[in-house]
């Protein structure tokens, strides 16, 4: 099928058809299978106006088929008309109100296109309509529970397991909904069993545990709030996004260890979850040492050896133990396995830096801001860490070039505008220093420190009226600060300098 006119072939194909249908009215739906085919390699080469055309063929032929409907309905979404697509599934339900594909592809099109206001009233036509069916009833709570309405939807959902008692969407969603409304022994009773008949619910029956879980956690119940999400984790166990949230529930329940096992368990099975890897560092910067967490991953990455996440963070210990050799040799291991991973190239750069190595290390850190820039923070730390072991061997002006591009690449950070102003002073920078404090408290004008350096330095470096001009220029951006307004005093002569 193409754009192209009918070739001759297949509008002599379609004659001979119409002919055989007028002969044998049987023989409908096998026309419309017909017509469906054609339809289904029309929207398969992104022909949609000509899909329609041959799902529309094959509904008129047999209205009463459901299965020509959803390809209709198919075909008009894909031809951006989502009204048309679901007034053709919102038909086939009517006819056939317990087709679930219907009822889905329905409920999809409600999601992306109608408020939910009109969600919830084309489900209570539908439902109206079909008293004594399941879906439509069941798919009206939906609706309701997703405008805010608990209340309608659980009376909804009782009403759908009334009428069918094995249902399995009926248990789920009578269950979940239990679950959250506080009847959590019903509730998982329900949902227990719908798991039993129906695997595939395993997904929203784990969503409404982390739910009971969220809620508890947020309620300061952290220990209550672990068992749900275990609920959750052993429902949906290779979803790793489950046993992270344990995993914090844990700790803040006064259990590090266990967080640290459920965490160990994620990475063994799924080394390349950064997450997993982001909340085991954390939990074991608070709560191991040095040597401890370097032993942790350096099993994990025993465990994993061609995984970049695992190398990573063994390096990120490493580093953290003072071991910078070996948290080199560690990132270049990660970086051979994911040279494109922005933590990665942050972390091998600043590693290489800090050996100063520091063109290739800086070409890195770029790279990885180019990919990510909210790396930002990290970068402008690795660039001060490197100015300050500069200061300590007292190499001031190279300390001030990496100050600056600490403050260049993290310009929100004013620890490193403050440093950079001190090295300045140290270089007999004044008028350098200055500037820079100036701007910290023109942003920060409570900075006690930068205040009291800035004025101390105008005192021996600039003349009484520059100074005044200086306090009046910080104290007029900022009229309610105090600390501004204090040293406009002083300058002004009406205070006496503490």
């Amino acid at each position: 099928v193409s754009e192209k006119p009918l070739s001759n072939s297949l509008a002599e194909g379609q004659a001979m058809l119409d002919r055989a249908l007028r002969l044998d009215r049987n023989s409908v739906v096998d026309g419309g299978m017909v017509y469906m085919g054609l339809g289904k390699r029309s929207l398969e080469a992104g022909e949609h106006a000509r899909a329609v055309m041959w799902y529309r063929k094959a509904v008129n032929l047999a209205p009463s088929v459901a299965l020509f409907r959803l390809g209709l309905a198919e075909a008009l979404e894909a031809a951006q008309k989502p009204a048309e697509a679901a007034e053709e599934l919102r038909l086939a339900l009517l006819g056939d109100p317990e087709s679930s594909g219907a009822a889905r592809q329905l409920d999809a099109i409600c999601t992306k296109h109608k408020t939910p206001e009109e969600r919830v009233a084309l489900w209570r036509g539908i439902s109206a309509a079909q008293p004594g069916a399941v879906l439509p009833q069941l798919y009206l709570g939906i609706a309701l529970e997703a405008s805010g309405d608990m209340t309608g939807a659980l009376a909804e959902y009782r009403g759908a397991y009334a009428k069918n008692s094995t249902n399995p969407l009926a248990l789920a969603r009578l269950g979940c909904t239990l679950l959250v409304t506080g009847s959590t022994g019903e509730g998982q009773e329900m949902v227990q069993k719908a798991l039993q008949a129906d695997a595939d619910l395993a997904a929203v029956i784990s969503r409404t545990y982390v739910r009971v879980a969220d809620r508890l956690r947020s309620d300061g119940k952290p220990a209550e709030a672990a068992v749900w999400y275990r609920n959750a984790a052993d429902t949906m166990p290779k979803d790793p996004l489950y046993r992270i949230h344990l995993a914090k529930a844990l700790e803040e329940a006064q259990k590090p260890a266990e967080a640290v096992e459920e965490l160990r368990l994620v990475l063994l099975a799924e080394p390349g979850s950064s997450g997993a890897a982001q909340e085991l560092g954390a939990i074991c910067a608070k709560h191991k040492t040095p040597a401890e967490r370097v032993a942790l991953w350096r099993k994990i990455s025993a465990a994993q050896p061609k995984a970049a996440i695992p190398s990573l963070y063994l390096g990120i210990a490493l580093e953290a133990a003072a071991d910078l050799k070996g948290a080199l040799a560690e990132y270049r291991k990660a970086y051979e396995a994911d040279s494109g991973n922005a933590l990665v190239l942050i972390r091998l750069g600043g590693a290489l830096i800090l050996a100063e190595e520091t063109e290739q290390g800086q070409a890195l850190i770029e790279k990885a801001l180019a990919a990510n820039p909210d790396y930002a923070g990290e970068a402008g730390e690795i660039y001060a860490r490197l100015a300050n072991m500069l200061c300590f061997h007292g190499r001031l002006a190279e300390a001030a070039l990496w100050y600056r591009r600490a403050v260049a690449t993290a310009p929100t950070d004013l620890r490193y505008r403050v440093c950079l102003a001190e090295v300045l002073e140290d270089q007999h920078l004044q008028n350098e220093a200055i500037d820079e404090y100036r701007h910290v408290l023109l942003t920060v004008p409570e900075s006690p420190r930068s205040a009291q350096r800035l004025d101390t330095t105008c005192l021996k470096h600039k003349a009484p009226y520059e100074r005044l001009a200086l306090w009046r220029e910080i104290a007029s951006a900022h009229p309610n600060a105090q600390i501004p307004s204090r040293y406009l005093e002083l300058a002004s002569g009406g205070g006496e300098r503490r």
